[in-house]
């Protein structure tokens, strides 16, 4: 998976409270971050996709 890096600029309040918010939940920034994004991309509709089946599914045998 490739990866990319944002840099933001935010007011001092404003960052003081996501280091706590993060240190809160025992995860880092950037990590605190990713998974608000995730979060409100699934709200949207528009979390990850499912991968196209490259073949039929298989049937199921029973037991």
């Amino acid at each position: 998976m490739k990866k990319e890096v944002y840099q933001l600029r935010l007011d001092t309040d404003l960052k003081q409270r996501i280091e706590k918010l993060a240190e809160k939940k025992g995860i880092s920034v950037a990590g605190l971050m990713r998974m608000l994004l995730l979060a409100e991309l699934e709200k949207e509709g528009m979390g990850k996709k499912e991968p196209k089946p490259d073949e039929e599914p298989k049937p199921i045998r029973p037991e």
